[in-house]
């Protein structure tokens, strides 16, 4: 067989760098996590290359031209870098044409599967690489006859996501698949190589359980000794959020009960409200948000029936974290918020002065 190479897939080789490159300059805004499953769709440029003829096809033959493709997709994230994911893959048409003969056309399509191993540099942004097998069926027109085969190749990929949001995320990816068609009545065999633009929708897995408050019924009666109440924030506020929930609202007047029967029995008790942030965002930002929540805490104590002159309000930012080491940068953003939640915080501390 004669080999015939499309002089398109040295532009792209020099070309899907640079893209890449320019994909880690564009700042991003939430990305995998163990349990999502997720689905997509892509539009592709398709480039044929490498592509084998029988020798009856003549040394004028030659391969012109790449065409549209596209596809779509679902997987199954099982770790934060571990995927399994499958699709459709439509590659697009490959024109072999020849001076002396009609020319061959041959489209081409097939369902894919392989493992995705992901990488992540910050928490929005990761690069990966996938491998598997796709069965694909190859249809070749010529002079009014078709021909069509099918059969399974290998297929390795290579790519990077930035994440919109928590379940949206862009995919930039260069998908290679070798050895399409298996000769038949046309004798075409091509290698397919698809530079793709995706959008990726992930539905989470299921949440973990948020902490929640205690509620006071539970707790012991505030003893004359210091107590200390610590709340969640993310039971009583929304993600960054300085307005309470109507549950938050509940669980604040609840303890305000208990704090009113202190009053009764002393008028110089003297309640404490610290607000604390976890490190994501900027030091200022984190002071702000931690001193707005103790005040929404205070004011609803307040409100609740607990004197103002006896309550105090502090923002300590993110210079108390409890979470230590253990939620490192190198997780996925939403795992990372997760991992940070006691951090997140609002604590209430009953004295005597």
């Amino acid at each position: 067989m004669e080999r015939l190479k499309n002089k398109s897939a040295k532009g792209l080789a020099c070309f899907l760098p640079g893209v890449l490159l320019g994909v880690v300059l564009v700042p991003a805004a939430n990305a995998a996590k163990a349990g999502d499953t997720y689905l997509g769709a892509k539009a592709s440029w398709s480039d044929y290359y490498n592509v084998s003829l029988p020798a009856s096809a003549g040394k004028d033959a030659r391969l012109t031209g790449s065409s549209v493709g596209g596809g779509a997709f679902l997987g199954y994230q099982f770790t934060d870098w571990l995927a399994v994911e499958g699709g459709y893959d439509y590659l697009g048409n490959a024109h072999i044409g020849r001076s002396q003969a009609p020319g061959i056309s041959q489209s081409n399509h097939g369902i894919q599967l392989g493992i995705k191993l992901s990488a992540p540099l910050t928490p929005d942004w990761s690069v990966y690489a996938r491998a598997g097998a796709m069965g694909w069926r190859s249809e070749a027109r010529q002079a009014g006859n078709t021909s069509a085969d099918t059969g399974v190749s290998p297929l390795a990929a290579l790519g990077t996501e930035i994440a919109l949001s928590d379940a949206l995320a862009l995919r930039l990816e260069y998908q290679y698949v070798a050895s399409v068609g298996e000769g038949g009545n046309n004798g075409v065999v091509l290698d397919n190589g698809q530079t793709s633009l995706g959008i990726v929708y992930r539905f989470a897995g299921k949440p973990a359980s948020a902490p929640v408050l205690t509620p006071v019924s539970q707790l012991a009666p505030v003893a004359s000794a210091p107590r200390t109440f610590t709340l969640s924030a993310d039971a009583l506020f929304g993600f960054n959020s300085t307005v309470l929930t109507p549950a938050g609202q509940r669980d604040i007047s609840q303890l305000a009960q208990q704090l009113q029967e202190k009053v009764k029995r002393t008028d110089n008790m003297q309640v404490s409200v610290v607000g604390h942030a976890d490190r994501l965002g900027t030091p200022a930002y984190n002071q702000r948000l931690s001193q707005r929540r103790a005040d929404a805490v205070a004011a609803s104590l307040h409100q609740a029936g607990v004197p103002k002159v006896m309550i105090h309000t502090e923002g300590r930012g993110a210079t108390e974290s409890v979470t230590d080491a253990q939620c490192h940068d190198g997780l996925q953003r939403r795992s990372l918020i997760e991992c940070l939640a006691p951090d997140r915080r609002v604590t209430v501390t009953v004295s005597n002065k």
